[in-house]
């Protein structure tokens, strides 16, 4: 399968893979896989919001679920951009703008959680998270010509 034969579309394919795998780790008794992050954090922002109205004295709802909440449901553009990508390279098509969604997206994300949550943020990634920086990285590597793409030797090249 000559899909495979380029360096960018493993690396398109590893951040779908990378979705399935644990992102976060907590103790090494927890993990959380990429793709259920935005619901324990909307599951999460509801158990707070039922709490902090059931704490208000004056009977006021609270202002509801912030808007970060939502906004964390962008993490399932990573795989789908990963896979049109790799539709387009598929096709023959220009992958530029596609790579470059793809690979921003994922280093945008994780930009944000070490502002965030500073150097701690380490401590709780798993190997999807790195997984997926590094195949991000690779990405936006390889479609911004940076490092010249070749096709490599086993994965596919016939």
């Amino acid at each position: 399968m000559k899909l495979f034969a380029k360096v960018e579309n493993i690396c398109a394919a590893a951040l779908i893979l990378a979705f399935f795998l644990p992102w976060v780790s907590i103790g090494g008794l927890f993990t959380i896989p990429g793709y259920k992050i935005p619901d324990i954090v909307q599951a999460l922002s509801g158990l707070g919001s039922s709490l902090a109205e059931m704490g208000n004295e004056t009977g006021q709802a609270s202002q509801g679920t912030p808007a970060v909440t939502y906004a964390i449901y962008g993490l399932y553009l990573i795989p789908l951009l990963a896979v049109y990508f790799l539709v387009r390279a598929g096709t023959g098509k220009s992958t530029k703008g596609a790579g470059l969604a793809a690979g921003l997206l994922p280093v945008a994300a994780f930009a944000f959680v070490f502002i965030k949550g500073g150097m701690g943020a380490l401590k709780v990634l798993g190997f999807g998270a790195f997984l997926t920086i590094a195949s991000a990285i690779g990405l936006l590597l390889y479609v911004t010509g940076v490092v010249k793409a070749r096709e490599t030797a086993g994965l596919g090249a016939q």
